[in-house]
């Protein structure tokens, strides 16, 4: 139960339905959906080869990525609680075929980060010391 005098959060606690590019820092980051949605923002960049290997395009298409599929989870809840009506089913469709082509964009396989030849000298000096 909140504290006497404490002040909620300002920040939205539910995925947005349309996008905005900063749909995950305007969120409350203290949800656990936002956590997930953060942690799997950060692994599809690591499986892209990290943010520094990727161009703006790339960083863009993932977060809608991300959004997409919150939102088709969040449908697919729906749908298994019986809260959601026929019109969503094509709302449904819409969004699996974009966030498929989102995916085919970026590249369905995990990619190696580039390294350069010192990070690649400097880590294995690394190894060899342990």
């Amino acid at each position: 139960m909140p504290t006497k005098g404490a002040k909620r959060s300002a920040k939205r606690v539910e995925i947005s339905t349309k996008f905005t590019p900063r749909f995950l820092s305007e969120l409350d980051g203290r949800t656990a959906v936002v956590r997930e949605l953060t942690r799997r923002l950060n692994e599809l960049i690591a499986d892209l080869g990290g943010s520094t290997s990727m161009s703006y395009q790339q960083l863009a298409l993932a977060r809608r990525g991300i959004h997409l599929e919150a939102r088709l989870e969040s449908l697919e809840a729906a749908f298994a609680e019986g809260t959601e009506s026929g019109g969503s089913l094509i709302n449904y469709t819409v969004a699996s075929n974009a966030l498929l082509g989102i995916f085919k964009a970026l590249g369905i396989r995990k990619q190696t980060p580039r390294v350069t030849l010192e990070e690649h000298l400097g880590k294995m000096s690394h190894d060899d010391n342990e």
